[in-house]
């Protein structure tokens, strides 16, 4: 984040109320069953996919603040 920062990127989202966040996320694609499915890269040629709760991606986002309240 300090290096998107320092290139003068943002690196917060602006204000959002977190139910109109959870909201949003109902409607992403990629949530089945209340799961957040990611495919994150390994290494070259390999991913992994893993599954996340949309109350822990709220939690994240809005406890670690890369939304601001």
């Amino acid at each position: 984040m300090r290096l998107l920062a320092r290139a003068g990127l943002p690196v917060t989202l602006p204000d959002l109320d977190p139910a109109t966040f959870r909201a949003a996320l109902g409607h992403d694609k990629k949530i089945r069953q209340g799961q957040l499915r990611m495919v994150l890269p390994e290494s070259l040629g390999r991913v992994q996919v893993i599954s996340v709760s949309i109350e822990e991606v709220m939690a994240q986002v809005f406890e670690k603040g890369f939304i601001r309240l």
